[in-house]
């Protein structure tokens, strides 16, 4: 591994840090971080899910929390979310299904849009995806409006009994107004991957909750901190031959987005895996509206949303009412499971569908945990969809 402390400014601010700690993160929640939820004193509790989190984390409990599922995450912190995913028709087309379509709606973004593909079923190894069992993945993007948004590609390894490591790499070119097939397999051996390797068995989460817990930590520092608990951020001309080809390739990652801003307008489909196609997943945008109940009469919070006008792929009644959750805004949305924000989410106590509209109702006690004291703040509700694709929505609004 390269020593932790070269290359220290990329390591803190670079675009490829960053990502690279956000790929910790959907690895196993490793930086999950103190609750931000309010305790009845107004602080934060602060408190560990079990032993395991105090000194280290399970092989287990690492895999356990991958999943399938797209998020967007809010790199300026602004507690909204100014990039979007929806799914349409090919803008090309060529092709008849649907494409998972990423969009800042003609507006410079810095928010990052990425979708995790579970690939632990498979049961692939790194040798195996460079050989008869290939990763591959089709993209546009539109020649009007894309300022080189960058692709990136991750790939989830487990790499020893308890060693885990993420890398990223970005596409070779940037072809616009056109659909291109991104062979994630032929790129194995090729130079500029960037990685990060972790140990389960000795990472101390305690530690990395205390340092998230300090003032000043924003999500562009997560990629400089786990590289500095992990011993570094490397450079990787050949993915094979630094983590062996017997590696097993946990997962698939598929990121969309610039962190310095910029317009961003693509589609995604065609995703192969060893000569099967898969759907990619994808997270819904929605708007909603947030009341809460009023006087001592009892009530709900309730939550109000719709989705977009020319959604024409699944609808409002598609929802599964029993998956949709309510919860304080964090930088990734959806929650990532495991985290804090993923486990004291509310759970709608109802979920109606009305001409379109989804009301979703929730226990005044659980929110009221989320708004620490009387102070508004941004709320994110989400869930899935009761079809076979892995389609979720989210949206953030004030309460």
């Amino acid at each position: 591994m390269t020593d932790p402390s070269a290359n220290d400014a990329d390591r803190r601010f670079g675009r490829r840090s960053t990502l690279l700690g956000l790929g910790g993160l959907v690895l196993g929640g490793i930086a999950s971080g103190p609750t931000v939820l309010g305790d009845e004193d107004g602080g934060t509790t602060g408190r560990y899910e079990s032993d395991d989190e105090r000194s280290g984390a399970s092989p287990q409990r690492l895999l356990g929390r991958l999943r399938t599922e797209a998020f967007v995450v809010d790199t300026d912190g602004s507690g909204s979310l100014t990039t979007e995913t929806q799914l349409v028709g090919d803008p090309s087309g060529e092709r008849r299904d649907a494409a998972v379509h990423v969009t800042s709606r003609g507006e410079s973004s810095r928010d990052y849009v990425a979708a995790g593909i579970d690939l632990r079923a498979d049961s692939l190894t790194l040798a195996a995806v460079g050989g008869d069992a290939p990763i591959a993945y089709d993209y546009y993007k539109d020649a009007e409006t894309t300022r080189r948004v960058p692709d990136d590609a991750f790939l989830f390894l487990q790499t020893g009994p308890t060693a885990f490591a993420v890398a990223v790499r970005g596409a070779d070119a940037e072809r616009s107004g056109t659909w291109e097939t991104r062979a994630v397999s032929s790129e194995l051996t090729a130079d500029g991957w960037r990685a990060i390797e972790v140990d389960a068995g000795e990472l101390d989460l305690g530690m990395l909750q205390r340092q998230l817990a300090g003032s000043g930590v924003d999500i562009a520092d997560i990629g400089g901190l786990i590289a500095m608990v992990s011993g570094g951020i490397e450079s990787v001309s050949d993915l094979t031959d630094r983590f062996g080809g017997d590696a097993a390739v946990l997962g698939l990652g598929i990121g969309t987005g610039a962190l310095d801003g910029a317009v961003t307008e693509a589609y995604y489909n065609g995703l192969e895996v060893a000569g099967e196609e898969r759907p990619l997943p994808a997270a819904l945008a929605v708007d909603p509206s947030f009341s809460a109940p009023h006087g001592r009469g009892g009530g709900r919070f309730t939550a109000s949303f719709s989705l977009a006008a020319d959604e024409r792929i699944v609808s409002a009644s598609d929802i599964d009412p029993d998956s949709v959750r309510l919860a304080p805004y964090s930088p990734v949305s959806p929650p990532i499971p495991g985290t804090p924000w993923a486990n004291d989410a509310a759970t709608a106590d109802g979920v109606d569908v009305s001409d379109g509209t989804v009301r979703a109702e929730f226990v005044p006690g659980r929110v009221r945990r989320s708004l620490q004291g009387d102070r508004s703040r941004p709320l994110v509700v989400y869930g899935d969809f009761d079809v076979p694709e892995p389609y979720t929505f989210v949206g953030v609004g004030e309460l």
